[in-house]
């Protein structure tokens, strides 16, 4: 089932003649510790986003498939979003560190 998500995002990418770039990386707090259950997602613009997304794995995880100039923005319930990138060749990025929101009473 994984494969063939993959393999459909790439026809989907070469249809509209745009390249497409695989990205791993994890997803940590602030001790070091995964997330498990963050959302990645490709964002393509200001406001736009990509096609496809990702969540991360018991071990804070993740793989997505992008188009080659994308970034990617990482968010999860209580902390704040981070936006990496611009990605322009496939690549195992560092650690993503997710910081925990101020809280507003």
């Amino acid at each position: 089932m994984k494969k063939f998500f993959f393999i459909l995002l790439f026809v989907f990418c070469a249809s509209f003649w745009a390249h497409c770039i695989e990205i791993r990386g994890r997803v940590v707090d602030t001790t070091g510790e995964p997330v498990i259950g963050a959302t990645v997602r490709e964002k393509t613009g200001e406001s736009s986003y990509g096609p496809g997304g990702a969540v991360t794995d018991m071990d804070g995880r993740f793989t997505i498939v992008i188009s080659v100039g994308s970034k990617l923005e990482v968010s999860y319930i209580g902390m704040g979003t981070v936006t990496v990138g611009p990605f322009n060749m496939s690549d195992t990025i560092p650690d993503i560190v997710l910081w925990p929101e101020d809280p507003i009473l």
